[in-house]
């Protein structure tokens, strides 16, 4: 009998320990997402020094929280302090080795450090950590693209569709990278693929309305003038905000000098989806000019000119075309 009242004071015992240290772990929780809301109403304040008292605090009382951790090691990124978003965000993935977000937010502080390396270094391992998740390999290839790494690019695009092959963006992707290589055969095939492919997400849904728009850019640039207007009618029709469509398909009509009003009336139209741009005003320059109405050329492409456009080609191009607006109104405006 001494023997089993001892065994349940033990068991009471330990059950009592066990209810107090779980008591101070869903304390200690508590207290640290506490912290975390008063963060987050300093930062909705614009009290940065407050936001990262309470972070601090809050990873003091749970200091295996991954997720604490990571918003603390934002903060210092905001901050600027890349050497302790560093610390803090590593922290979190010894924790959470498998934390995609903190791999993309270790991408991004290495970039604002112009560290290429090291974004491609975080984003290879995001690749590496869940071999199943596409968003990685996404990822990682618009920054090879972006970089002109294109046979890194090319490689890993490749190898996405032979494991995936619906991947819509990978297809976009290819297709893209054929265009800087110059390879517009390859780039149709795979602009192409896009459109075989239903598109389910809005992601993927607004690839396959943009598409439209890249394979007219590739015909146009292969001379099938034809062609490219089908395309960039299409885009039109699938996104009627698609200004760069229609100024691309008044530009088709006024070098082929085909169609002008409606032209115009495109040009316009895009004109005032987005003002002032340059190469816009130069389509409808154009367009003025073939249909015989200089003056009206000339006061537009001044218009262009007036607004500086910073690359050196276009800037060449308009100040071209005022001289060859001029010639034929012998000056006159």
């Amino acid at each position: 009998m001494k023997n089993l009242k001892e065994m349940i004071m033990a068991i009471r015992s330990g059950l009592n320990l066990c209810l107090m240290v779980c008591c101070l772990i869903s304390c200690g929780q508590y207290t640290a997402y506490q912290h975390l809301d008063q963060a987050l109403i300093a930062q909705a304040q614009g009290d940065e020094e407050a936001v990262l008292v309470h972070l601090q605090a809050a990873v003091d009382l749970q200091p295996h929280d991954a997720y604490l951790l990571r918003r603390l090691g934002w903060m210092y990124h905001q901050r600027k302090e890349y050497d302790a978003a560093f610390v803090a965000l590593q922290a979190a993935l010894q924790l959470e080795p498998a934390y995609l977000a903190v791999y993309q937010d270790l991408a991004t502080i290495s970039e604002a450090q112009d560290d290429i390396e090291g974004v491609i270094g975080w984003l290879e391992g995001a690749v590496a950590a869940v071999p199943a998740y596409k968003g990685s390999y996404r990822d990682l290839a618009n920054f090879y693209l972006r970089q002109e790494r294109f046979q890194d690019a090319q490689s890993l695009l490749d190898g996405v569709v032979a494991r995936w092959p619906d991947a819509t963006w990978a297809h976009f992707g290819l297709g893209r990278l054929y265009v800087h290589l110059d390879l517009p055969s390859q780039a149709i095939e795979s602009f192409r693929n896009v459109i075989t492919l239903d598109p389910i997400t809005d992601v993927e849904y607004a690839l396959f309305v943009e598409v439209h728009s890249a394979l007219g850019n590739v015909y146009y640039d292969q001379g099938n003038y034809e062609l490219a207007t089908e395309f960039f009618k299409k885009a039109i029709d699938l996104n009627p905000a698609d200004h760069s469509s229609m100024n691309n398909l008044a530009w088709v009509y006024a070098t082929q000098q085909i169609q002008l009003e409606e032209g115009i009336r495109l040009s316009r139209l895009s004109l005032r989806l987005r003002p002032n741009a340059p190469t816009y005003l130069d389509t409808l320059a154009e367009l003025y000019f073939m249909s015989g109405d200089v003056g009206h050329a000339v006061k537009i492409i001044y218009q262009a000119i007036a607004l500086d456009p910073g690359q050196p080609e276009l800037r060449a191009h308009l100040r071209r075309q005022l001289a060859r607006f001029l010639a034929a109104g012998q000056g006159k405006v």
